[in-house]
């Protein structure tokens, strides 16, 4: 039994028709008076920008759709992550998550993404598995990386006792 795109369990099925370009101004003018704002969460991999001992680069990138369903929200993102993929050097893998915005009108503190995921770590553990990880290539702020020095970071007994290795 299938699950809805965004649901636990899903995997998107991409819809790689485009209705732009081939339906009249009116029709296209309609459908985007019925366009919700999607976050889609794509996966790519960098080769030839990992650092020595790094077996691989991953990025999760999120950009902002118009579109009138999860479906079309994916086909617009895994098209333009082609583009991405190739002027930036690096591999498409796939379109990886999406959340439908709440709210209509972008603006400071409009809520673009969210995800829930169930769990056995204390907060703190969980925050420096998942949240702003010394391994992350982003700029941070040295609150940040002092919290989160690689040998804090060991798993719960009940998972693991050794140190994550990524």
């Amino acid at each position: 039994m299938g699950h809805a795109p965004g649901e636990p369990g899903s995997c998107p099925m991409l819809i790689l028709t485009s209705y732009r370009g081939s339906l009249n101004a009116d029709v296209r003018q309609k459908m985007k008076d019925s366009e919700s704002w999607f976050a889609v969460r794509c996966l790519f991999e960098h080769p030839t920008r990992k650092k020595e001992g790094e077996d691989h680069l991953y990025e999760e990138r999120t950009t902002l759709w118009r579109a009138t369903s999860f479906e079309d929200a994916h086909a617009q993102a895994e098209e333009e992550s082609k583009n991405y993929a190739a002027e930036d050097d690096c591999i498409f893998i796939r379109v990886s998550d999406s959340f439908k915005l709440f709210d209509e009108t972008i603006e400071a503190g409009t809520e673009v993404f969210s995800t829930m995921r169930g769990s056995n770590m204390d907060p703190e553990l969980y925050q420096k598995t998942y949240c702003c990880t010394p391994y992350d290539r982003a700029l941070k702020a040295p609150s940040f990386a002092q919290a989160n020095k690689p040998e804090d970071r060991t798993m719960p007994s009940s998972e693991s006792s050794e140190t994550l290795d990524r």
